[in-house]
């Protein structure tokens, strides 16, 4: 929530004349934009809306019955108004007062909760598998291309940190694949998978350090060819089967 100051300083207008806009459209505004006498004001993102659309209406001889009129039709709900309070609004923000599980459009991010590796790790396969399904509804999946072999890579990264199970040696490594598809093998002790370890492979000595989609910084260069074609269809085959590979090692720890 805003306090007066947060509202004068978006709308750059007076204190005063905000708690005159209050005091005549009072019916419209939540109970903490006029509190008690000695509380202090509070503006929830509905009240911001309205107070921007009783400014952008507000002139020198304001047709008071006209903004009424305004309001009551609903107006401050248009998209301006809306896009105009999150734009200068925090991404990051204080967790609001009144959240409940209706709150469904966003996500809640705690300082007291790491969340475990595995849930991340299927995050990235399942925005990975959006993506790709996205690409292959049109004409040009190139405009997605880079994004799926980082996050796919990413997914792939993180599951075998997961099998290593040693957050210290995970972190000397890094983003280095080919060290972590060698850490996991020998953790593994000869029981690694030959198929799993072969992709695996395959994504190290395209994007060994995890920077070539993520920064487009260079070529993409493959030690037996000139150009690389990939097939989203079977890319999305082999890490379905990848991925089942590593939840399956996973629950059997």
């Amino acid at each position: 929530m805003r306090k007066i100051s947060d509202i004068s300083q978006l709308l750059g207008v007076d204190r005063d004349l905000i708690k005159a806009w209050i005091l005549e459209f009072s019916e419209h505004f939540s109970e903490t934009a006029r509190p008690s006498s000695g509380l202090t004001r509070h503006f929830t993102e509905e009240d911001t809306r309205l107070l921007a659309l009783i400014n952008e209406y507000w002139e020198n001889k304001p047709d008071l019955v006209n903004i009424h009129a305004v309001i009551n039709s609903g107006e401050q709900n248009a998209k301006r108004f809306t896009e105009f309070v999150q734009l200068n609004t925090p991404i990051f923000q204080e967790v609001p007062s009144d959240i409940d599980e209706t709150w469904t459009h966003g996500v809640l991010l705690s300082s007291m909760y790491v969340r475990p590796m595995i849930e991340v790790a299927r995050s990235y396969k399942y925005a990975a598998d959006e993506l790709t399904k996205e690409a292959l509804s049109f004409q040009e999946p190139h405009l997605l291309d880079y994004p799926i072999f980082f996050t796919y890579r990413h997914a792939l990264e993180l599951y075998l940190k997961i099998v290593l199970d040693d957050q210290a040696q995970a972190l000397k490594i890094g983003h280095n694949l080919g060290r972590l598809i060698q850490a996991a093998e020998a953790k593994l002790d000869g029981k690694a998978n030959v198929w799993v370890v072969n992709r695996l492979r395959e994504f190290n000595e395209i994007d060994p350090s995890s920077d070539l989609f993520r920064y487009a910084d260079r070529a993409p260069e493959h030690r037996q060819y000139d150009d690389t074609w990939v097939d989203l269809c079977q890319l999305k085959s082999v890490m379905d089967r990848l991925c089942d590979e590593f939840e399956t090692h996973i629950m059997q720890q």
